[in-house]
């Protein structure tokens, strides 16, 4: 990967976690929520996908000790973010699917938009002229 590549993926990511933490969050503290968005996304893939994780999928998919996952897991559910069910899978409560969620899409769409471009233009490999 070429140097600039890898400096635009990186602010691409930092900026979109930023967004995220931010939508769901609301209190502009990034740096100490930087996990907790991670998660969040992780969670999301899972109710997404219809395949929702239980805490230990959810350690391993994110990097984040199991413990510190389980912890943060109840104060989402306290906090209305997830439900729970009794095998132990989590996903997103109702209201925070259809309140939260779409909002975030919708006020980062362009950027997310034009990001995919560009990342798909870095993942094309690029052909070489010929020589006269």
């Amino acid at each position: 990967m070429r140097k600039e590549n890898g400096i635009e993926i990186a602010k691409l990511l930092l900026f979109l976690m930023q967004q995220i933490s931010s939508a769901m969050f609301h209190d502009g503290a990034f740096g100490v929520r930087a996990d907790d968005a991670l998660l969040c996304c992780a969670v999301y893939i899972g109710h997404a996908e219809g395949r929702p994780m239980k805490a230990a999928n959810l350690a391993e998919y994110t990097g984040i000790p199991r413990s510190t996952v389980t912890r943060k897991l109840k104060g989402f559910k306290r906090a209305g973010l997830f439900d729970v069910d009794g095998e132990g899978r989590v996903t997103f409560t109702d209201e925070y699917m259809r309140e939260v969620i779409p909002n975030l899409w919708e006020s980062n769409r362009e950027i997310i938009n034009r990001s995919a471009t560009r990342l798909a233009k870095m993942a094309m490999p690029r052909v070489a002229k010929k020589s006269a």
